[in-house]
């Protein structure tokens, strides 16, 4: 089975998206990950994520695997938990205090901070 064989099958285990980490896991190089990108076989959605050209972007499952210590919170909690109907415009996380949250300002999310 090629490095290729092996990434595809780590991204249909998950659903169609798949991490440089997870990748690196498995042994495999990242550059089959450049090379399947290339070829049109995945689409790189974000930072270390990458996902089958026919999968339907999920901005929040994409935020959720990047920011593994923040959980949304606020409107964004509720809208997850069918609480409200209306759809945030600005995804609300929250983090441990010390976590740096200099990048989430330039996306399209609202930070709050805690302590443990």
């Amino acid at each position: 089975m090629s490095n290729a064989e092996m990434i595809l099958e780590l991204v249909r285990k998950n659903n169609g998206v798949v991490t440089a980490a997870e990748v690196t896991q498995a042994g495999i190089s990242r550059g089959s990950l450049n090379h399947l990108v290339n070829s049109g076989l995945l689409e790189h959605a974000s930072r270390d994520v990458y996902q089958l050209a026919e999968v339907w972007d999920n901005e929040m499952y994409q935020l959720q695997i990047r920011y593994k210590k923040g959980i949304f919170s606020g409107k964004t909690a509720l809208f997850l938990n069918d609480l409200t109907d209306r759809t945030p415009i600005r995804f609300h996380m929250t983090f441990p205090l010390k976590y740096n949250i200099g990048v989430l300002k330039k996306q399209n999310v609202k930070c709050n901070r805690t302590k443990p």
